[in-house]
């Protein structure tokens, strides 16, 4: 399966794995089985390393991370919340191998998503602060929540997602926007240019794409058919088609290929 090797894990390593990132939709079934590997892996060895127990609850655990390994979580998106887990044992009064920590620090990649939507800081922080939300949170809901660790992994991620999407859209969306509003702009001249006079658009953001349609009240030409057939091509491939095309269709199909 997958050739016997790790081709396509980088591609998958990039993902965020917010709701709903569907690995073997995206990235095919060969390349989610070898990264649900590498979870399981990786989970086994964070409890052999601090000293754990293979037992019941924490192979459910380790299973479990494998499990996501196919809906969200990669070794780069988990990796910071484990991180984040052990900076909490420096800090506070509990040791890594106690049995709720071990439950805590597996159940707690369910955060995987915000490391790799914001980094891995972000990341830390929210293992950190689970460690000791999941300690305490079961006075709220007094043992009547037999799902603790994810009603406190849902606190931390409520508190934490308002604060660093702020800062994501300053600065790493900033860019990205300025590319949609040029292709935007760039469109609707050329929509103008043509002789169109009812335009209608509409921008749909995904998690690793933006799809914006447009209507406009004059017949499609060749022009714009050529432009659709640049944008799947890469840069050197489509470099001198790019050259013999003219004006805004030009413009587009280079900004929307740059897109990631």
């Amino acid at each position: 399966m997958n050739g016997k090797s790790f081709d396509g894990t980088r591609k998958l390593f990039k993902r965020t794995g917010r709701l709903v990132s569907d690995f073997t939709l995206s990235e095919g079934l060969p390349t989610t089985v070898v990264n649900m590997g590498i979870n399981g892996v990786l989970a086994t060895s964070y409890i052999l390393l601090i000293g754990g127990d293979l037992n019941g609850p924490t192979l459910g655990g380790i299973f479990t991370v494998m499990g996501f390994g196919a809906f969200g979580k990669h070794a780069w998106n988990i990796t910071p919340i484990l991180l984040g887990i052990m900076l909490g044992s420096i800090t506070k009064q509990w040791d890594l191998a106690d049995p709720g920590i071990q439950l805590a620090a597996l159940f707690g990649t369910g955060l995987a998503p915000i490391s790799g939507e914001f980094g891995w800081k972000a990341g830390m922080v929210a293992g950190y602060l689970h460690s000791s939300v999941v300690l305490n949170v079961g006075v709220l809901h007094a043992g009547m929540n037999l799902y603790n660790n994810g009603f406190a992994a849902g606190i931390v991620a409520a508190v934490l997602v308002p604060v660093f999407r702020p800062q994501k859209g300053g600065v790493i969306m900033k860019h990205k926007k300025k590319r949609i509003i040029k292709i935007i702009d760039e469109v609707m001249t050329y929509f103008y240019s043509i002789g169109a006079h009812d335009i209608n658009m509409r921008i749909i953001e995904l998690e690793d794409r933006f799809t914006m349609v447009f209507k406009s009240d004059y017949f499609v030409t060749k022009k714009i058919n050529w432009m659709n057939s640049l944008i799947p091509l890469r840069p050197v491939e489509s470099s001198k088609k790019w050259k013999n095309t003219i004006g805004n269709l030009s413009v587009i199909a280079i900004l929307t290929q740059s897109f990631p």
